[in-house]
């Protein structure tokens, strides 16, 4: 999922330079912090998500949106919050999450990758990955569902 992010807002930040939209004063001060940390230096805008992010935020008013947040500031602000959640998230790499921080990250993502104007391909790749994640969810509730009641038992009990 993150290289879905960052592949899409790469390409988006790319299409809005390109148009005019991202102040010279902002890519500068990005690249500048990006190389007094040492990072490697990037092609086009294939920085981490939370630097796209950075850009994304320092560029908000020249920006052009796609999907709903194009004419939704309420929208566009909350998948930005949105996204500084996930980033930060991801970051951890734990790779153990509850299943319901799993479907809400799925769902925001959704809305990212919406507003970043992701490729239909992107977009087909992460329903599948979407519906494979949620099936192996529910594999696993019915399991521990079974496992949790003796046969013969439907779970329910009479007073």
């Amino acid at each position: 999922m993150e290289v879905m992010i960052c592949v899409s807002a790469n390409k988006f930040l790319v299409q809005q330079y390109k148009e005019g939209r991202l102040s010279t004063d902002s890519i500068n001060k990005l690249t500048k912090a990006w190389g007094s940390k040492n990072r490697p230096q990037v092609l086009e805008f294939q920085f981490d998500q939370a630097t796209q992010r950075d850009l994304i935020l320092a560029n908000i008013r020249t920006l052009r949106f796609n999907g709903e947040t194009s004419t939704n500031p309420v929208l566009l602000n909350s998948n930005l919050h949105n996204w500084k959640a996930i980033v930060k998230e991801m970051s951890v790499r734990t790779f153990c999450s509850p299943d319901s921080a799993i479907r809400k990250h799925m769902h925001d993502i959704h809305k990212i990758l919406e507003m970043l104007g992701a490729p239909f391909a992107t977009f087909m790749a992460f329903r599948d990955l979407q519906m494979r994640t949620l099936a192996t969810m529910k594999e696993h509730l019915s399991k521990n569902h079974v496992s949790s009641n003796p046969p013969g038992d439907s779970g329910h009990r009479m007073t």
